[in-house]
């Protein structure tokens, strides 16, 4: 599952007053079953909420917020489904689930369902970035893989909030394959994995 970061996330975020229109991928590039308590311990009171009358639609949770990594997310929340819809900057959603320290169930990517349409809505991002720790041994930890370079900065940062802690660096994977040939969510979906099995 992804690493969540350490810290608050609402300590490192600025709402938005509206929904990032042109800042964020036109297209959800995810959607998934999320708690409604979470979100609000994630990010804090929602930017707006509409309560529509009975039976003109459900109530709604709107998100929108920049992350002091540049991360730009327009989340919107269905109080009755309780399904999350994230609009992204860039096709990051690993990177934004690690913010919301969500455990996502039936998780929908745009990218698996209709690539033809996630290739002409954004261009690809390297996932191709290691995090790496130094130990007692001589041997590096790898603390995760599959990362955005924007992603394995923000994970760093997290963890070098404490200077008295191991030394941690970025390593672009040396197997790595052209930006063109990538599957930006190679990540997550190996971390998912990994966690049905």
């Amino acid at each position: 599952m992804p690493t969540p970061y350490a810290g608050s996330v609402t300590e490192d975020l600025v709402r938005l007053k509206a929904f990032p229109r042109y800042r964020v991928i036109e297209r959800e590039l995810f959607t998934c079953r999320a708690g409604e308590m979470g979100l609000i311990e994630a990010l804090g009171a929602p930017t707006s909420e509409v309560d529509p009358p009975l039976g003109a639609g459900n109530p709604r949770m709107f998100w929108d917020v920049e992350l002091s990594c540049g991360l730009v997310m327009g989340l919107h929340f269905d109080r009755i489904t309780e399904v999350l819809t994230g609009h992204l900057d860039l096709p990051e959603v690993g990177h934004s689930l690690r913010h919301l320290n969500l455990v996502p169930q039936q998780l929908w990517l745009l990218e698996k369902a209709e690539p033809e349409v996630f290739a002409a809505s954004c261009a690809p991002v390297d996932h191709h970035f290691r995090l790496w720790e130094s130990t007692t041994d001589d041997e590096p930890l790898l603390l995760a893989a599959h990362l955005s370079h924007r992603d394995a900065e923000c994970l760093l940062a997290s963890l070098q909030r404490d200077p008295r802690g191991p030394k941690r660096w970025i390593e672009l994977d040396p197997v790595r394959v052209e930006v063109g040939e990538v599957d930006c969510h190679v990540g997550l979906m190996n971390e998912l994995t990994e966690l049905d099995g």
